[in-house]
């Protein structure tokens, strides 16, 4: 839709000139005005595309019209209407970048072809700043690549020329660090029901960090790779590691507030650029070994004992897969990310630990027909999975084992007695209260022994232990977000002493609240 604005100090030329416009064009709106003044009033007002305008008016001239309306207007088509003996005054008008005139008389013909050339001359404007705008997206998608691409051949210790990256980010590359941005994987996040609204999540959060951090930073942000975002940091004269660790602090805590992740920010130390790999590696190891929710890299401690630490936690996230137990994902994570910096040194017994996980979490796929007896026995998946490239071993484990935790609690919750499962629902719509194995009982219509008994043979848990590490859980989410004290949690999820809460979850996490939180 275009709007037209029509000036004239003669009434009758308004109606006349509104009533062939209308008759016409169906996607042009009309707005007149009687004097120079009002159609100042009407540009601010009415924002119109095209102005038709009479050179010769009382009070304000057209030509006074059109030398106010650019102040604040270069963008509205306006054409002059004068007569033949005027024309040479009109000329005037045309350094204020007037589009066209219309000779005196103004015919119905001559008024629509002149409309008709000034629509073509918008549209054809249009598309060639629509295409603009297309190529500086293109422009700003690439840019955007190109970052990812420097960064992932850091990730994956590429040997690379940094000459061109020099050129096209305009920044210096010589010494920098590298810092981790890690986002709660789906199962953590309880705010969103399905996958892409949470993949819609990530990429606007993607975004929010790459505004606040390149408008205070000189830095290179990658596009989210599975759960984590990679930037590197332009070494800066004067940059203290202080102020770093508070931007990222407040960063942190504005994604939390803005999008309900708790992420975790690991900055690694400075590095020249030959050696920035270095930063990657200390990055991913505090993800691995620290609980803070952001922190700079400092020291290493026990490096020679990582290959074996990494074994261990592979034999955790088996045993937790056999007991269907939620923390494998946990496990799993903090194996990952001790994966990576350790291929550098250990390449060929981490890939093994993780290849003899794998069949091992294959076998009880296979024999509880998640996958299927032929695919096992081909060993098609081994084959596969040994083609593939060390980080995408990584990723190819990490995906699977993930999609046959779940499927294999899902039959899990398949085989539940009807009387468990009303159960478990129970517990889930009371899981901030203290509901006893009695109160469900009796909700229920068994005795508690019986319940007790049925409940143990199908969870491998009592009634009172899961719902105490149901709680235990939804602690830990609550700490991370470091949204609430430790005394509001206790009162959150339903305990009544607060001292009891402390020694509980002690007991259960193995650490105190405030020793968890970090």
């Amino acid at each position: 839709m275009y709007r037209l604005l029509i000036i004239d100090d003669e009434a009758i030329v308004l109606d006349t000139y509104t009533h062939i416009v209308k008759s016409n064009y169906e996607n042009i709106k009309v707005e007149t005005a009687r004097t120079g003044v009002e159609g100042l009033l009407k540009l601010e007002a009415f924002r119109p595309h095209i102005v038709i305008t009479d050179i010769r008016m009382p009070g304000m001239s057209g030509l006074e019209f059109i030398k106010e309306a650019r102040k604040f207007d270069q963008t509205a088509k306006i054409l002059i209407v004068s007569a033949y003996e005027q024309f040479e005054y009109a000329q005037e008008s045309f350094q204020y970048n007037v589009e066209n005139y219309i000779l005196k008389p103004v015919t119905k013909k001559k008024l629509m072809k002149t409309l008709d050339k000034t629509i073509g001359t918008i549209e054809k404007e249009n598309q060639r700043r629509d295409k603009e705008l297309e190529s500086i997206e293109r422009y700003y998608k690439s840019i955007g690549l190109l970052e990812s691409n420097f960064l992932i051949n850091i990730v994956q210790g590429r040997k690379f020329s940094h000459h061109l990256y020099r050129e096209i980010f305009s920044l210096d590359l010589d010494r920098g660090r590298f810092i981790t941005i890690q986002f709660p994987t789906l199962k953590e996040t309880i705010n969103w029901n399905t996958v892409e609204d949470y993949n819609v999540k990530i990429q606007e959060c993607s975004e929010y960090l790459k505004v606040q951090i390149k408008y205070n930073f000189k830095c290179l942000i990658g596009n989210v790779a599975i759960d984590r975002i990679y930037l590197y940091f332009e070494s800066e004269e004067g940059a203290a590691n202080d102020n770093l660790l508070h931007f990222f602090e407040k960063i942190q805590k504005n994604i939390f507030k803005k999008f309900g992740f708790s992420t975790r920010i690991s900055i690694g130390s400075e590095k020249d650029l030959a050696e920035i790999y270095a930063s990657y590696e200390e990055s991913i190891y505090n993800l691995t070994h620290s609980r803070k929710n952001v922190e700079i890299f400092y020291e290493r401690h026990a490096v020679d004992n990582d290959i074996e630490v990494f074994v261990e936690l592979l034999e955790k996230v088996y045993e937790y897969f056999l007991q269907k137990n939620e923390k494998m994902t946990t496990v799993l994570r903090k194996a990952i990310n001790l994966y990576e910096p350790l291929l550098v040194s250990y390449e060929p017994q981490v890939t093994r630990a993780l290849m003899e996980t794998y069949v091992l979490i294959y076998r009880i796929a296979r024999e509880t027909n998640i996958v299927s007896k032929e695919v096992y026995q081909s060993k098609t998946y081994l084959n596969e999975f040994l083609s593939l490239t060390p980080i995408a071993k990584m990723i190819d484990f990490d995906t699977n084992i993930r999609i046959f935790f779940k499927l294999y609690k899902d039959l899990e919750s398949a085989n539940f007695s009807e009387i468990t499962m009303r159960a478990l629902e129970l517990i889930e719509a009371h899981r901030f209260e203290n509901v006893s194995l009695e109160d469900a009982a009796k909700e229920i219509g068994v005795t508690p022994q019986y319940l007790s008994r049925i409940f143990k043979i199908d969870t491998a848990k009592s009634f009172k232990e899961y719902h105490k590490e149901l709680r235990m859980e939804e602690a830990k989410k609550l700490l991370v977000a470091d949204q609430l004290s430790v005394r509001e949690i206790s009162d959150q999820l339903g305990y009544n002493d607060y001292n009891y809460f402390i020694r509980t979850f002690k007991k259960t996490v193995g650490c105190t609240p405030t020793e968890y939180r970090g």
